[in-house]
């Protein structure tokens, strides 16, 4: 079995901060895996608040779910 890895990008500073929760909401979707959830999913789209940094992750079987 072989490892993998991910490698994340470097990003810029950004000197942009949100100054209220919910203002600036940063969003991605990945997939799709090669494995697969125990209920089909193979995609996921990620929320991230920039004034909190809270973070949501919803499972998708679908790309095109992301819109719904």
């Amino acid at each position: 079995m072989s490892a993998c890895k991910q490698h994340r990008a470097s990003f810029a500073p950004s000197f942009n901060k949100s100054l209220v929760p919910f203002s600036l909401i940063h969003s991605d979707v990945w997939g799709p895996s090669r494995a697969m959830s125990v209920k089909g999913h193979r995609w996921f789209v990620t929320f991230i608040d920039d004034f909190s940094c809270a973070t949501w992750v919803y499972l998708m079987k679908d790309k095109s779910e992301v819109f719904s």
